[in-house]
């Protein structure tokens, strides 16, 4: 865990391990981000 690429790895072979609960949460909170950052665009859209 000296350098950074160690620590990415080592968060990747984590997001990629199956049954990871983490990951899922993660992954959720992502597209989750993304559909609250779309949705207030198109709101924004239609309000104009």
């Amino acid at each position: 865990m000296k350098t950074p690429l160690f620590s990415s790895k080592y968060a990747l072979k984590a997001h990629l391990e199956p049954g990871g609960s983490a990951a899922v949460i993660s992954m959720v909170f992502i597209v989750g981000n993304y559909f609250v950052y779309f949705f207030i665009l198109f709101f924004y859209a239609i309000k104009i």
